[in-house]
């Protein structure tokens, strides 16, 4: 049963930290001799994305192109191998002396380490990261003669084995295997893997891996089942022994409030209070992830069971005047009470679930992290134009059925216009044909936008076009764009979509086998004995993605803009709008490879 509006103080969640980390940093790499240029060297796993690898490796997609053209050009194949010169390596400070408000994730960005190797080497941080704290920001056994690709036997490989973990079994890899595919064989997480071996940077044919037996842990799932007002504290600080520690953890309290319909008292409960549980147990997934931020993270749930009366009772109470930061339901009467009730008290509102609500024009504490509609339709042809470099754009529209997206083409024709960009209209009745392009010149280049998001209308069109382009002549010679809902679209569709070299813009996107994705799915399987629902968007990736997102913010950790499993931030004021919108906007691009890239416009 929920709990509503009880207040309860947790020490802390007693559970295993999701680890965010790359799976091998750059200089961890191999290295090779070409034309008596030193190089670190990367090969190309089947279904890697530009995407993947960039998080792998810790760097920007604009860094991998601009040490490898051929991706920017042709995009990845299996197997191929990728560059990055050997830079002149800077000194590696050996300690660092934690500062007020630094956290595990700052220092790490410092250093260019990752934070499984900073716990390695400093197994203490685990009970919390403090000011005056001394820690190891390289291997404690490292000397100047590790080369890259050395495998180091040291401290920094035995201190985790100081801490209880579970048993373990071992492992030889196997050629062409990968952290992600050894991890999902085994059960475990990608961060459990790399936890369990970290000396071992690049895997190699022949290695023994430790493989952790996993011990279940049920801790995660009694915190989900109490919805309420809960304080998480940051562990390891001794109040009464330390008054200033005390003030200092007062006055960097991160608060948060939800107050959401979870309608607890319900049976059943309905599918939107279901919702809503599981964004709130993918919140309480993030907090855990940044429990060593430096800052202790205060949460005041709270469940409106959809009542204005039952709203108005939460805004009465005192505490909630502590909170920074108010997550509201999607109801609009309610987000304009809680948006006028944080705007007399100084509290920011962020709106995550009513992408119709307008309250961000109107009080200026209110966010609307949906990009509005108007300008999302402005982002994307923005993108679309920019992205055809010389293609002629086309646009197909039904003579029959459903042209829902007939707004859509109206505004990027006026676009087009005003830019003086020629383009071609061709229409069509029950199914795009060959007839219906043979005007189109065979040594031209196209950009292909039809009038319609259905998956119907689309299906009745893609045919012809692959065929078209098997005709075309030129280099790349086809692009298809399309809309957010093509993303749900599977089988025959999706396969055609790639071959098409498709571009679909969208307000979120998980790219399929990114492991961090993967190690949050695994993580909340595990606290919760069940799998995160599969809807669209996912609303414990949102939940996720919101917490990392806010606690992360609040405790000056990213300033402007965050990019998560699913969901991305950075709020602009626009002219004439009191409030912030998130102008965050991706393009989806299924490739002909096979491969999916998710790309920030």
């Amino acid at each position: 049963m929920i709990m509503n509006m009880k207040r309860i103080t947790i020490a802390a969640i007693a559970v295993a930290a999701i680890a965010f980390t790359s799976l091998a940093d750059l200089k961890e790499l191999p290295v090779k001799n070409i034309d008596g240029r030193s190089y670190h060297y990367y090969e190309v796993q089947p279904k890697e994305t530009v995407y993947s690898i960039c998080r792998r490796l810790g760097i920007s997609k604009e860094q991998l192109v601009e040490a490898n053209p051929s991706v920017g050009t042709e995009g990845l194949k299996a197997y191929s191998e990728l560059l990055f010169p050997v830079a002149d390596e800077k000194p590696i400070a050996d300690t660092h002396l934690v500062k007020k408000g630094e956290t595990i994730y700052g220092i790490c960005h410092k250093y260019g380490i990752t934070p499984a190797n900073l716990e390695a080497w400093n197994p203490n941080i685990r009970d919390g990261l403090r000011s005056g704290m001394t820690v190891y920001v390289s291997n404690p056994g490292r000397t100047d003669s590790v080369k890259p690709g050395d495998v180091v036997t040291s401290v920094a490989q035995q201190a985790p084995e100081t801490v209880k973990r579970p048993d373990f079994e071992y492992y030889t890899v196997k050629d062409k295997e990968t952290f992600y595919s050894i991890a999902h064989s085994h059960g475990i997480s990608v961060a459990q893997l790399e936890e369990a071996n970290p000396e071992v940077g690049l895997l190699k044919s022949g290695q023994i891996l430790k493989i952790p037996v996993e011990i279940p842990d049920t801790a995660g799932k009694d915190v989900a089942e109490n919805v309420a007002a809960i304080e998480i504290s940051v562990p390891g600080a001794d109040k009464q022994n330390d008054p200033d520690q005390t003030a200092v953890e007062q006055n960097n309290r991160i608060e948060i409030a939800i107050i959401l319909p979870f309608m607890a008292e319900t049976s059943p409960q309905p599918r939107q209070g279901q919702l809503y549980t599981e964004f709130y147990k993918g919140f309480l997934l993030g907090v855990d992830s940044m429990r060593s931020c430096g800052n202790p993270i205060a949460l005041q749930v709270y469940d409106t069971n959809g009542s204005m009366d039952t709203l108005r009772s939460i805004l009465e109470k005192p505490e909630l005047k502590k909170a920074q930061v108010i997550i509201p339901p999607d109801n609009e009467s309610q987000i304009t009470e809680i948006a006028r009730y944080g705007n007399a008290n100084g509290i920011s509102v962020l709106n995550l679930f009513s992408i119709k609500d307008r309250s961000y024009t109107m009080y200026p504490n209110v966010y609307q992290a949906n990009i509005p509609h108007e300008a999302m339709y402005a982002k994307a042809i923005d993108g679309i134009i920019n992205d055809m470099n010389g293609r002629i754009p086309v646009l197909i529209v039904p003579e029959e059925g459903q042209t829902d997206k007939q707004e859509f083409v109206n505004a990027l024709k006026k676009r087009m216009d005003g830019a003086a960009i020629d383009y071609k209209t061709i229409t069509y009745t029950t199914a795009l044909g060959m007839d219906d392009l043979k005007d189109l010149d065979r040594t031209q280049s196209y950009a292909f936008i039809p009038a319609s998001g259905k998956q119907s209308d689309l299906n009745r069109m893609l045919p012809a076009l692959i065929e078209l382009k098997g005709e075309l002549t030129g280099y790349d010679p086809a692009k298809l764009y399309g809309y957010p809902e093509w993303t749900t679209f599977r089988g025959e569709t999706l396969e055609n979509m790639h071959t098409m070299n498709t571009y679909v813009y969208s307000r979120f996107f998980t790219v399929p086998e990114d492991p961090w994705a993967s190690e949050v799915d695994d993580s909340f399987e595990r606290w919760y004995g069940v799998p995160m629902g599969s809807y669209v968007p996912r609303q414990g990736l949102l939940g996720f993605d919101t917490a990392m997102y806010l606690i992360g913010a609040l405790g000056g950790e990213h300033k402007e803009t965050y990019r998560g499993v699913q969901n991305g931030y950075h709020f602009i004021r626009p002219a004439g709008v009191s409030g912030y919108v998130n102008n965050d906007l991706y393009f989806v691009n299924f490739r002909p490879s096979g491969l999916i890239d998710r790309i920030a416009l």
